[in-house]
């Protein structure tokens, strides 16, 4: 009888050992990552999960800003520093403004995650939206419905988002396809040269994604086809009559709808070679029943910059993400819109 009570209990106590092990394995490989990469500075996400600075209480006469999108708006393949948020943010203050600007953008994010990602992060009190959406919602008939932090129960229960998940994600890709990032076996990964740990496999989630984005794209060349064959497929659907992009219309005016009720701006960014896309066209239709509100505007990059003269200047990754002085172009843009709408 003794021994079948110690038989009993043999299997859980294991069990939860066993359990506490993964838990220390997972918490000090977390551990290692940010304090490696420092994350809640230069590297990809704060433990709250948007990159760059964390948004404390709102100043009394602070004008917040949220930057909302994809991996054009979150970075891929530049430094927190260099992109469009950060230079926005700096200009502003350049022009003595109480504007303060936060990059709520994710990778992979469309107009689904971003309809999530307004009412996620609402608490931070911001008084501005900005969407920079367009790009990962190119299929006329599917919706992308990538919501990376909605979805992710620890960090909508502790708000704190994980490293070790898209750590794993990026390193399993990495050993698939070894070549991706070159030849990583002359790089320095310690800490006495911080430049080229900035491109180690291990740690420079940035570089890694930017991979990826290649990966799946194919260059710059590639991405100027994919788009126009998104654009074949919406003709096609609409020579029969029915109505493209209409998952991703449903959720901009839902998006839209949310903002403007929680009496937040709005200012839509069309991102750069989509201006003429039958996507822009429909959004803009939908965009006419605010026509007259000071509360929303639409600024459509290709008016101002050419994605073609910035790939062929070298400002681009790979077609679409932008390098550092990309990045600064389209701050610039934006600033001027922006500051039409800001006290």
């Amino acid at each position: 009888m003794l021994n079948l009570k110690k038989s009993f209990w043999r299997f859980p106590i294991r069990f939860l050992l066993s359990l506490l092990l993964a838990l220390s394995v997972i918490l000090l490989l977390e551990f290692a990552l940010r304090t490696t990469i420092g994350a809640d500075t230069q590297g990809v996400y704060a433990y709250k999960g948007y990159r760059g600075k964390q948004a404390g209480e709102k100043k009394a006469d602070e004008f917040r800003v949220a930057a909302f999108g994809g991996s054009e708006t979150f970075g891929v393949c530049v430094q927190e520093n260099e992109t469009w948020p950060f230079y926005l943010e700096e200009m502003l203050k350049k022009n003595n403004k109480p504007i303060s600007v936060v990059n709520l953008a994710d990778t992979s994010h469309a107009i689904y995650g971003i309809w999530h990602d307004t009412r996620l992060f609402s608490n931070i009190n911001y008084d501005l939206a900005i969407i920079y959406a367009g790009y990962n919602d190119m299929d006329p008939d599917k919706i992308n419905k990538v919501n990376s932090r909605g979805d992710d129960l620890v960090f909508r229960i502790f708000g704190f988002r994980r490293l070790v998940p898209t750590f794993l994600q990026e390193k399993a890709l990495l050993l698939k396809n070894p070549n991706l990032l070159g030849d990583s076996s002359q790089l320095n990964t310690t800490k006495d040269n911080p430049t080229n740990q900035s491109k180690s496999i291990a740690f420079k989630f940035g570089e890694i994604l930017d991979s990826t984005a290649k990966l799946l794209i194919g260059g710059q060349q590639n991405v100027q086809l994919e788009l126009q064959k998104m654009e074949v497929r919406a003709k096609k659907i609409l020579v029969k009559k029915a109505q493209p992009y209409e998952h991703f219309l449903s959720f901009y005016e839902k998006t839209i709808e949310w903002l403007l009720t929680n009496k937040k701006k709005i200012l839509i960014v069309s991102p750069l070679g989509l201006d003429n896309s039958i996507q822009q066209n429909l959004l803009r239709g939908l965009l006419a029943k605010y026509e007259g509100s000071n509360n929303i505007s639409y600024l459509s990059l290709d008016k101002k910059l050419d994605l073609i003269e910035l790939n062929d200047g070298g400002l681009s990754c790979d077609g679409i993400h932008l390098k550092p002085d990309g990045n600064r172009l389209v701050a610039t843009e934006i600033l001027a819109e922006l500051l039409l709408m800001t006290p």
